[in-house]
């Protein structure tokens, strides 16, 4: 079920304000300090923005809304889950969002949204490995609040997320993943996900066998529905439409017929075109910048 954001603005930024008591217990096992209270400020007006930005293409609605905070410190999300409540949080990178999950509140539902490469996943068996050792999939499924995948692209990598998430499963309390499918709609070659020609049928294609494996076979995988990160053309046309988003609906219907009319979601629009999404049916959106502000040139991150 998707978050409600709009039933948090009825309620004072700071409903969910941790006590001293709380906030020095976290500081002693090592999660964030506060960040000055200029820069909590700063984050919570941005944030409340974005989320009555939402409110209004949402049209009552129910949208999600994931604040990306790659390569911004913990102490940026500790700040607004705090202070509002929010649950929904976007990571790019695995090591990134290993550190933060180990610091941050456990009820934080995380999306990682970064790529997936395919040459460093390999099937686990025997004894367990250092953390060092997993292959990129197998580190990320580890995480028990790890909430979403929204970057899957290929059947081999459904595959070893599954099985990785069923090893966690036999020791640890975790519920299944929501996976999106990511699509290339715009078919750039530095882009990934399933490409599908708008004159090809969903029904035989690497798409539609991916998401039919995935509700047949996977039980601790959920499939949630499509993903696509429009072109930068697309997101700043001034037509009142994006034509990488039509397709995504488009296939959606299409894949969500060929498997018995199974209701499948949308996660589309960032920063610079979510609220054209979400008025194009879009119920998930990753949004970072808008929130947190631009990003430093990448580099290990503070954590």
């Amino acid at each position: 079920m998707f978050l409600n954001l709009f039933s948090l603005a009825a309620k004072s930024p700071t409903h969910r304000a941790y006590s001293l008591a709380t906030t020095m217990a976290m500081q002693a096992e090592g999660r964030p300090a506060d960040p000055p209270s200029e820069r909590t400020q700063e984050l919570l007006a941005c944030f409340n923005n974005i989320k009555h930005q939402v409110e209004q293409a949402a049209s009552g609605r129910e949208v999600r809304l994931v604040a990306v905070s790659k390569l911004k410190p913990a102490s940026d999300i500790f700040a607004i889950h705090r202070e509002t409540g929010h649950l929904h949080f976007g990571e790019n990178y695995v090591s990134e969002l290993q550190e933060k999950a180990k610091t941050l509140p456990e009820d934080i539902k995380w999306h990682f949204i970064g790529a997936l490469q395919s040459n460093k996943c390999k099937i686990l068996g025997g004894e367990p490995l250092p953390l060092a050792q997993l292959s990129a999939l197998a580190a990320l499924s580890a995480i028990p609040n790890l909430f979403a995948v929204e970057t899957v692209d290929s059947l081999h990598k459904a595959e070893l997320l599954e099985k990785s998430r069923s090893g966690l499963a036999s020791t640890t309390h975790v519920n299944p993943l929501e996976i999106y499918l990511q699509v290339n709609t715009s078919e750039e070659v530095t882009k990934a996900g399933f490409i599908t020609k708008p004159e090809e049928p969903v029904l035989g294609s690497t798409l539609h066998s991916t998401a039919k494996f995935i509700k047949e076979n996977c039980r601790w995988l959920k499939l949630a529905g499509l993903m696509t990160i429009g072109s930068i053309a697309q997101s700043k046309s001034d037509q009142g439409t994006n034509r990488d988003f039509q397709r995504l609906v488009q296939l959606r219907d299409q894949l969500s017929e060929s498997l018995d009319g199974m209701e499948l979601g949308l996660s589309m629009g960032m920063s610079a075109d979510f609220a054209l999404a979400i008025k194009m049916g879009s119920n998930n959106v990753r949004v970072g910048s808008s929130i947190f502000g631009e990003r430093p040139p990448f580099k290990k991150p503070t954590i």
